[in-house]
């Protein structure tokens, strides 16, 4: 038998720290060094996986809220 190991995938999404800051609050993606509206949604839901330039940049905006894990990081089964 040929059992192969494989690296866990997960998802790394800010939605619910995004959830938790009153609207309007936040101006702009652009604060969270993201570029256009897809690249936001699919970083925002963890679809794609935050440079570490995205991930200093939002952990900075939450960390103005009082929100020090804003991360939610989840497995994807496969």
């Amino acid at each position: 038998m040929n059992k192969q190991m494989t690296i866990a995938k997960k998802r790394y999404s800010f939605k619910k720290a995004y959830e938790r800051v009153p609207l309007g609050q936040i101006e702009s993606y652009s604060v969270f060094s993201i570029n256009n509206r897809t690249s936001w949604y699919n970083k925002l839901k963890g679809i794609t996986s935050p440079s570490i330039e995205v991930v200093e940049a939002v952990e900075t905006v939450f960390l103005k809220y009082g929100i020090e894990n804003c991360w939610e990081i989840t497995e994807i089964k496969l």
